[in-house]
């Protein structure tokens, strides 16, 4: 295909200004993307004409994905160039940079856009993925016949960011070879930009209530889950003074879940030297996290003691306290978002000070330790 655009001209009496011609460009371009398990292209230049690369355009957001997720990364580029017979096109350049949402900032990183396919015809072959073309016109592309990029945008830290990228074609205006002149695709200077969220990663296990009660001579250390992902066991911590812990037992996983589990381990031995215990999750790559500490008291907590209510709750809630402590009120990402001391026996807590809905997880705790957990749902 044929394209020439005329430079405007200046004239004077009795001369003429020379004409310049640009000889070489492109015609559409595209992102090249993994979303979710899913690759595809994202339209920049081209988009709902018949040159267009792909279904999609490269404008908007792509969605939320969670820290250290993978599900979204940068796979390559496409650019389809058009050259006059006595022009030269060489290969072109993604140029791209990923900043927090606002005014753009920082640099420029580029990788190259490989030689895929010269047009045939009036058409790219098939081996090439196809489109209409017509006389010089060139496919370039990364993956391509190649090897792709694969650029993780989930390592960044929580938060909105821009991608924001432009296309560079260099080649030669006036001779079928070097690479002296550059035409650039984008978007009229403003280049090409799209957003995306990263969300906090849940931990591999959230833990629910975590308890102990007497039973008999014995303790019974009572967890519960909420979610398990890539979860191995449970090892069970015990200690006399709430620093020094020692292995005194294991449990297994049920598996993968999103759904409420419950466990237990009966303690028998050393029982009344033990007075505070804590569940270590073990994932099966070998990383680890732990419960809240729970801890046994002379007279022994009973499970239900700590309870709340309504729940869901809305404006208020009614919170039974067996002891004197603090209650923290934690989202899922474990930001606190309200302390309130408690006294033993009824409490009544106002919720109008916390901007939030969805699930939080009520802690009790007293200066030694963590006492019991239990989940709430703010509506």
């Amino acid at each position: 295909m044929r394209r020439i655009l005329l430079l405007p001209f200046l004239c004077w009496i009795g001369y003429v200004s020379p004409v310049f011609a640009q000889n070489f460009g492109s015609f559409a371009s595209a992102m090249f993307m993994e979303v979710n398990g899913i690759t595809q292209f994202y339209n920049c230049s081209g988009h709902g004409g018949p040159n267009a690369i792909g279904s999609l355009q490269f404008t908007g957001s792509f969605g939320t994905f969670i820290q250290g997720g993978g599900q979204l990364r940068i796979r390559g580029a496409e650019i389809k160039t058009w050259r006059n017979s006595s022009a030269n096109v060489c290969t072109p350049r993604l140029n791209y940079r990923i900043y927090p949402a606002g005014p753009p900032t920082g640099s420029f990183t580029n990788f190259n856009i490989n030689f895929f396919c010269n047009c045939s015809g009036s058409a790219f072959p098939m081996t090439c993925g196809g489109g209409p073309c017509g006389g010089n016109d060139q496919k370039w592309q990364t993956p391509g016949s190649g090897m792709g990029v694969n650029i993780d945008l989930t390592s960044f830290s929580p938060g909105t960011y821009e991608l924001e990228v432009y296309y560079e074609i260099p080649g030669n205006n006036s001779g079928t070879s070097g690479c002296g002149d550059t035409q650039f695709d984008s978007n009229s200077g403003a280049n090409y930009k799209m957003s995306f969220t990263i969300q906090a990663a849940p931990m591999p296990v959230t833990f629910g209530n975590v308890n102990v009660t007497r039973a008999g001579t014995n303790h019974l250390i009572r967890w519960s889950t909420y979610q398990e992902v890539n979860n191995s066991h449970f090892e069970i911590l015990a200690s006399a003074n709430g620093k020094d812990y020692s292995l005194v037992g294991n449990v297994t996983s049920n598996g993968d879940s999103r759904v409420l589990r419950n466990y237990e381990y009966l303690q028998s031995e050393n029982t009344g030297y033990y007075r505070y215990y804590k569940i270590r999750q073990v994932d099966f790559d070998g990383k680890f996290s732990y419960s809240p500490v729970a801890h046994v008291s002379p007279e022994a907590l009973k499970t239900g003691d700590f309870t709340i209510y309504p729940n869901p709750a809305a404006d208020f809630i009614h919170v039974h306290s067996p002891e004197e402590g603090t209650m923290e009120l934690i989202d899922i990402t474990g930001n606190i978002l309200k302390q309130i001391s408690i006294v033993r026996g009824e409490n009544l807590i106002s919720l109008h000070d916390i901007s939030y809905s969805g699930m939080l997880y009520a802690r009790l705790k007293n200066e030694y330790s963590v006492m019991s957990v239990q989940r709430i749902i703010l509506k």
